[in-house]
């Protein structure tokens, strides 16, 4: 059966290759699982679930956005995933999307991974259909020079043992008051749309939701290791190539079992995305 390369510019270029498979009924695309994709534990990485999710819906929703008008895009308005099962290198992952429900200025996604016909992940999203005249809510890059990290102000390099993680650096981190943390990276070459907007990939933000709101349920459960239950995004703007972006999470409730973790992407004090992600912690009854 065909399969067809899809872009592999910016962000999207480290996480594929992904491939639209041709033939099949509906809309289906396929990750072979590499090394790149999964976390020190060898499985694939919740932050690289996400990122497919956002890859294979946001393909079909470009899709649709111009076959209903030439020129029109699909901007990610939110996104809720359950996360329930995992898969090893080497595996072949297939994202199949649905389309739920189509308007003139809405489109309504789902979309399930599985590996093997073992279930992996179910999500779903809603994209709006924008005219290409239409105006977007962006942060354009204010700085004339490349912000770097002071130590006198708490910020240190983030370390990363998982092999997904390492590509998207370099990233800054200090603590805040009450335990939160920020996260602070700029929006470079590498973290860009496939689709040539010039923003930030969604798979970019949705993979640092994961990777931190998971460190701060690991900080909240005395070092335990946890693995992702769900995340839900809420995608409120854009930020342009060179834009300083921070991320904050803060741990909303920390039981004997479960962490629940909020996140807030900004930039230039305008939000970008809101995230909550739920936690469960290994070895828990």
């Amino acid at each position: 059966m065909r399969a067809v390369l899809l872009a592999t510019n910016g962000f999207a270029h480290h996480t594929g290759p992904v491939f639209r498979v041709a033939g099949e009924e509906g809309y289906r695309f396929r990750l072979q699982l590499d090394t790149h994709h999964v976390n020190f534990a060898g499985r694939f990485h919740g932050g690289m679930v996400l990122t497919l999710l956002s890859i294979s819906m946001g393909q079909v929703a470009a899709e649709l956005a111009a076959r209903a008008a030439p020129g029109s895009t699909a901007p990610l308005l939110s996104l809720n995933s359950e996360f329930v099962g995992s898969v090893e290198t080497g595996a072949q992952v297939i994202a199949e999307v649905s389309v739920t429900r189509a308007t003139r200025s809405v489109l309504f996604l789902s979309c399930r991974l599985f590996a093997n016909e073992t279930l992996l992940t179910n999500a779903s999203a809603i994209y709006k259909i924008e005219a290409p005249a239409a105006a977007v809510d962006v942060v354009e890059s204010v700085a004339s020079e490349r912000w770097e990290p002071d130590a006198a102000d708490g910020w240190t390099r983030v370390q990363t043992k998982d092999p997904f993680g390492l590509h998207v650096g370099p990233l800054f981190e200090r603590g805040l008051d009450e335990g939160a943390h920020v996260i602070r990276f700029t929006v470079d070459d590498h973290l860009l749309d496939q689709h040539g907007l010039g923003s930030v990939h969604d798979g970019m933000l949705l993979f640092m939701a994961d990777l931190f709101t998971g460190r701060a349920a690991v900080r909240a459960s005395d070092r335990r290791m946890c693995v992702t239950l769900g995340v839900q995004a809420r995608r409120l703007g854009e930020a342009r190539h060179g834009a300083l972006v921070d991320f904050e999470t803060h741990v909303q409730l920390a039981t004997p079992s479960v962490v629940f973790v909020d996140g807030r992407f900004h930039s230039a004090g305008k939000p970008l995305m809101n995230v909550s992600a739920a936690w469960k912690v290994l070895g828990a009854p």
